[in-house]
């Protein structure tokens, strides 16, 4: 006589049991193992838009092009004819399509800031026939990475369009890749992931010295998340002027939780004065 005996309860809640605690142990590992391949992906995209600027470099007698603060996509645009690859400007952990610097300056809530590839003061790159309402990203490529302000000597003046409007501006000159400001290329950072900091505009810091949110003259909560600390594991990649590439801990980029640290003496302490003359010797 065939035996047609089913499964009792309690069996049936055994097995739905030990599948749960094996998915508990499982999905994590697979979340990690899905973010540490999108973190060495990244990585990829960042040495090799660093590797564009060295490029660019070489064709510019060593000198690092000006850029009109925040204007950084105009970078991206200049390294392109090196690249011929628009993916290497963005990040594999973004989820803006534009590029996160992009919604920074465009899509904010707050106003557009983005300068229009035409105007001199980004080097009058090119006519967009894609215009305001896309970004430019006929000339501009999505930016997912912040260009190191710090790489600049000196002011020339600019008399064209500056964020709508008519005037005369200042914009950073290009610093010599040989320049005796630097005390080691293969410390000074050139692109890192963008935001790497919760308190980056809008919303959060916009002077470089807040913390977790608090805005200068405003009561907004940071765009990125107040206690955002980098895209991967509290941390950020950083390609350097050397032409390599590595990840660091928000600690090493950012030691005193801000944009912008100093030591006792006053001398800067942040990833963005690696590598340079005038930063704490701690860091040089």
């Amino acid at each position: 006589m065939k035996n047609n005996r089913a499964f009792t309860l309690i069996e049936l809640l055994v097995v739905i049991a030990i599948i749960a605690i094996l998915a508990a142990i499982l999905f994590p590992v697979f979340a990690q193992a899905k973010l540490a391949a999108k973190k060495t992906s990244d990585l990829s995209n960042i040495k090799n838009n660093t590797m564009g600027g060295i490029l660019y470099t070489a064709d510019t007698d060593d000198m690092l092009p000006f850029v009109e603060w925040p204007d950084f996509y105009a970078n991206a645009a200049r390294f392109m004819p090196y690249i011929k690859n628009r993916q290497v400007f963005t990040s594999s952990v973004s989820t803006f399509k534009i590029g996160s610097y992009q919604k920074k300056q465009g899509g904010n809530g707050y106003g557009f800031y983005m300068e229009n590839p035409a105007s001199p003061c980004v080097g009058a790159l090119g006519v967009s026939t894609r215009g305001q309402a896309n970004f430019y990203d006929d000339i501009y490529p999505p930016l997912d990475y912040l260009w190191n302000e710090s790489l600049n000597e000196g002011q020339v003046s600019c008399t064209g369009p500056w964020w709508n409007t008519s005037a005369t501006v200042n914009i950073d000159g290009g610093i010599s890749m040989t320049s005796g400001k630097f005390t080691n290329i293969a410390k000074v950072a050139m692109w890192s992931n963008f935001p790497s900091i919760g308190t980056q505009w809008p919303g959060g810091c916009v002077d470089g010295n807040c913390d977790n949110g608090a805005s200068v003259g405003s009561a907004y909560s940071s765009f990125w998340g107040a206690n955002y600390r980098g895209p991967f594991s509290e941390g950020s990649n950083v390609g350097y002027v050397d032409g390599h590439a590595k990840y660091n801990k928000f600690r090493a980029l950012h030691p005193c939780g801000r944009e912008n640290c100093t030591d006792s003496a006053g001398l800067r302490t942040d990833y963005k004065a690696w590598g340079f003359n005038w930063a704490s010797p701690s860091v040089q």
